[in-house]
C-alpha cells in the first residue's frame, strides 16, 4: 500500500544536512539548504564549478562511505549512481533521519515538493511521486499570485492610486507587479494605447473609466483625469491609471503624480515597458550594439494642439 507523504516545513538552522552528490541536482538543491542556515556537508568524488565556489558549504571531495550521516538531521542522496544513494538511504534508515533519494523518490523517506518563495511566503507542491505535475502546478500558482489572480492578502488591500505602466500593446508585457495591482483595482482609468486585453480580465465591480487620449480627438481633459482619480481615491477606492509604455516617457504621468500629491492622495508609479525599445526589440534591431552605435534619441513624433510648428 503506497501512503501519501506528510507535507511539513523544517527547521534546519545550525543543524548539520549531509548532501551525498555534488553534480547539477545538488547543485539546485544546495541554494535553498544554505538559505535555510543549515549546517551543510557535501560529499561527492567531484563536483560542479559552481557547488566548488559556494563558501557556505563544507564540501569534501572524496566517496560516500557509511557513517557519513553520524549526527545529521537531513539527508539527500543525489549521485549518478544507483547503488550509492540506496546505500545512504539505508544508512539514513538505520539512524532515524529522512532522506530525499533523487534518482528514485519513492525509495526515500522525505520527498523534496516543487516549491516557490512569494513576498516572505514558502509554497510547495507534492503529487504522489508526479514530478512535471508537481512542477506545473508550482508554476500555475506562482503565476496566479504574480497576477494577482489569487492573494495571500485578502483583508488587505492597496490604497490610494497606482500609475501601472501597461508597455508596447501584448498583455504579455506588462510587469508582474502592475499586473498584481491591476487585479486589485476598484477603479481603472485606462487610455487607448492600454492593452484592451488586460481590462477584459477584470471583475465585473471594476469600474473601467476611458480615458481615450486620443491625439487632436476624442480626449478626457487632463484636469478631468486628475479629478477623477483623487475622487476615487478619497472614496476608499484603489485606482489604477494605465498608461501604455511607461507613464513618464512621452506622457503626462508626473502631472498626475503632483496633483495626487498635492491632494494627499498616496501614489504609486510602476514602470512600464516603452515602444522606444521594446518596438525596435521585437522586429530584432537593437537600440544599441557594440562597435556600431553607442546611444540612442527617444523624439515625438508629435506636439501638443496648442504648439505651433516650427
Amino acid at each position: 500500500m503506497t501512503h501519501d507523504a506528510y507535507l511539513v516545513g523544517l527547521r534546519l538552522a545550525g543543524r548539520k544536512v549531509v548532501v551525498v552528490g555534488a553534480g547539477s541536482v545538488a547543485q539546485r538543491r544546495l541554494g535553498l539548504l544554505i538559505a535555510s542556515g543549515a549546517d551543510v556537508h557535501v560529499i561527492a568524488p567531484h563536483a560542479t564549478p559552481a557547488v566548488e565556489g559556494m563558501a557556505s558549504i563544507n564540501l569534501q571531495l572524496r566517496p560516500y562511505q557509511d557513517g557519513d550521516l553520524d549526527g545529521a538531521w537531513y539527508a539527500i542522496a543525489c549521485t549518478d549512481d544507483p547503488a550509492v544513494n540506496a546505500a545512504v538511504v539505508d544508512e539514513a534508515e538505520r539512524r532515524h533521519i529522512f532522506c530525499v533519494r533523487a534518482d528514485s523518490a519513492r525509495d526515500g523517506t522525505a520527498v523534496t515538493p516543487a516549491s516557490f518563495n512569494h513576498d516572505g511566503i514558502a509554497v510547495g507542491v507534492l503529487t504522489g511521486g508526479q514530478h512535471k505535475r508537481s512542477a506545473a502546478l508550482r508554476s500555475a500558482i506562482h503565476e496566479a499570485l504574480q497576477r494577482g489572480l489569487i492573494t495571500e492578502t485578502a483583508d488587505v488591500k492597496p490604497e490610494g492610486v497606482a500609475l501601472v505602466g501597461g508597455g508596447p500593446g501584448d498583455p504579455d508585457l506588462i510587469t508582474v507587479r502592475g499586473r498584481r495591482l491591476l487585479a486589485q483595482a476598484d477603479v481603472v482609468v485606462a487610455d487607448r494605447l492600454a492593452p484592451a486585453e488586460l481590462l477584459a480580465d477584470l471583475g465585473p465591480h471594476v469600474e473601467v473609466i476611458d480615458a481615450a487620449k486620443i491625439p487632436y480627438g476624442r480626449a478626457m481633459a487632463q484636469q478631468e483625469i486628475n479629478r477623477v482619480l483623487i475622487e476615487r481615491a478619497q472614496e476608499g477606492k484603489f485606482v489604477v491609471r494605465l498608461k501604455g509604455g511607461d507613464p513618464f516617457v512621452f506622457a503626462r504621468g508626473y502631472e498626475e503624480v503632483l496633483a495626487c500629491a498635492e491632494a494627499g492622495v498616496q501614489v504609486t508609479v510602476v514602470p512600464g515597458v516603452t515602444s522606444a525599445i521594446s518596438v525596435p526589440a521585437a522586429a530584432g534591431v537593437p537600440v544599441t550594439h557594440r562597435a556600431v552605435n553607442h546611444e540612442f534619441v527617444v523624439v515625438s513624433g508629435h506636439v501638443a494642439p496648442a504648439t505651433r510648428n516650427r
